[in-house]
């Protein structure tokens, strides 16, 4: 097999879910049966790398640093905070349509004690999340850990309500979806139902 095609397996192999027999087949498909959909994806890449970006307030996709589609639709509920770990937490939570307030992608969820640097800095722009949304108006959040069930989600959930409270006190009730989601489940292998009860179904966090 040319070294050049190998290394296109290797970078399709290198994507989360595709094994070593996947990224074969997709790309000897591309190569000898679908020349046409290769181009075209390759192109279709090419724009959407260069226009993509993430949202400077929740960290959800969106493009050329503009607000998400989440953030900017004025019917979601502002003073509701839903914490995810990665943005396909939110797609998953959205096609359940359990929940109508905004999110906020935790990226440095696994950085509380490798790189506390990063953490605080996501932390950061969380606080400056709320502290905008209090200068528009608003005089309560909820802020809901919408996290794995494992143990450094605990304790990443832990720290966050201990500095939430900490920068504003009783401005914000924190609390936590259901333990109806299976413990260490990502959203994204988790049912509709199970998803739905886990936000109706959220209490009052207790670290």
């Amino acid at each position: 097999m040319p070294k050049e095609v190998s290394d296109l397996i290797n970078l399709f192999q290198s994507m989360p879910g595709i094994g070593p027999k996947a990224a074969t087949r997709i790309v000897l498909n591309l190569l000898t049966n679908n020349r046409e959909l290769g181009a075209l994806i390759s192109s279709q890449i090419q724009n959407t790398l260069a226009i993509a970006s993430t949202c400077p307030q929740c960290g959800n996709l969106s493009l050329s640093d503009e607000l998400c589609a989440i953030c900017a639709d004025t019917k979601r509920i502002a003073s509701k905070i839903a914490i995810v770990g990665n943005i396909m937490d939110i797609y998953a939570i959205e096609k359940t349509n359990a929940y109508d307030g905004l999110y906020f992608v935790f990226t440095a969820l696994n950085s509380l004690f490798n790189d506390r640097d990063d953490f605080d800095k996501v932390f950061k722009n969380l606080s400056s999340m709320i502290e905008n949304g209090l200068k528009k108006g608003l005089e309560q959040f909820e802020i809901i850990f919408a996290l794995p069930f494992n143990i450094d989600s605990e304790v990443a959930c832990s720290v966050l309500q201990e500095q939430l409270i900490s920068n504003f006190a009783d401005k914000i009730t924190v609390t936590r979806i259901s333990v109806g989601m299976p413990s260490g489940a990502d959203f994204d292998y988790t049912d509709k139902i199970t998803i739905l009860k886990s936000f109706k179904e959220r209490a009052k966090y207790i670290a």
